[in-house]
C-alpha cells in the first residue's frame, strides 16, 4: 500500500507539472509585442523618405533597403504602443555598401501636431556583418508612432534589417548558468527511495488500461 501511495503521489506531481508549463510558456510569449517576419513580404514596413526608398524581402528572412535619399530615410514600421509603458526594441542590421555603417534605431512620433524622434540605440557594423541594436523607449500620449532604422554621418548606404522585436523585458537580461563538474546520475541519487521504478508518461496517465497495470 505504501508503494502505491508513493507512485500515486509521483504521478500527481507529473500531471501538475504538465499543467503548469503551458502557463509559463504563455506568459513568456505575452512579453513579445511584435516580432518581424519578412519571409513572405514587407510585414507592414514602409519607406520613410520623399519617395525614393525601396524595400524588398529576401529569402533569408531579411528586408533589403535601397534608394535612400539621406541618413534619416529608411525603413519604418507603424505601431500602436499604449502610453505609460516601457518597451524594449531591438533589431539587426547589416551594411551592403562602404567599409562600415553607423546604424541608428529611432522611434518617430507626432506630438502636439509636430513630428519628433528619439534615438534609442546606435551601433557600427562592417560591410557584410550583422550588428545588433537594442534600446528602451517609454511611450507617451503621442500619435503615429513608428520604429525606424537610420544611419548617421549623411550616409545613404543600402543595408539589410531583420529580427526586429518589441517586448516588455530587456532581452539582454539573460543570466548564463554554468556548471562545473559532472552531473549526478538520477538513478544513483534516488537509489533506495523507491523499490520499484517505471517510466510513466502523461499519455499513460490518461489511459485506464495502462493505469490498471501499475
Amino acid at each position: 500500500m505504501n508503494k502505491m501511495k508513493k507512485l500515486v503521489s509521483l504521478l500527481l506531481c507529473v500531471l501538475l507539472l504538465c499543467a503548469v508549463l503551458p502557463v509559463f510558456a504563455e506568459e513568456e510569449a505575452d512579453e513579445i509585442i511584435y516580432a518581424s517576419d519578412f519571409a513572405a513580404g514587407k510585414d507592414g514596413w514602409e519607406g520613410r523618405s520623399m519617395g525614393g526608398v525601396k524595400l524588398r524581402n529576401k529569402e533569408d528572412g531579411s528586408l533589403y533597403v535601397t534608394g535612400r535619399m539621406g541618413d534619416w530615410s529608411g525603413p519604418a514600421y507603424p505601431i500602436t504602443l499604449p502610453a505609460g509603458t516601457l518597451y524594449w526594441i531591438s533589431a539587426e542590421a547589416m551594411a551592403n555598401q562602404g567599409a562600415s555603417v553607423d546604424f541608428v534605431l529611432t522611434v518617430v512620433y507626432t506630438k502636439d501636431g509636430a513630428e519628433q524622434s528619439e534615438r534609442i540605440a546606435q551601433a557600427s557594423g562592417n560591410n557584410g556583418a550583422w550588428v545588433t541594436l537594442c534600446g528602451s523607449w517609454k511611450s507617451d500620449d503621442v500619435q503615429d508612432v513608428r520604429i525606424c532604422l537610420e544611419t548617421s554621418d549623411a550616409s545613404t548606404a543600402n543595408f539589410y534589417i531583420r529580427n526586429v522585436v518589441v517586448q516588455l523585458n530587456d532581452p539582454r537580461d539573460v543570466t548564463e548558468v554554468t556548471w562545473e563538474g559532472e552531473l549526478p546520475v538520477l538513478k544513483d541519487v534516488y537509489a533506495g527511495h523507491f523499490d520499484v521504478g517505471t517510466c510513466f508518461s502523461g499519455y499513460d496517465a490518461k489511459n485506464p488500461a495502462r493505469c490498471a497495470l501499475v
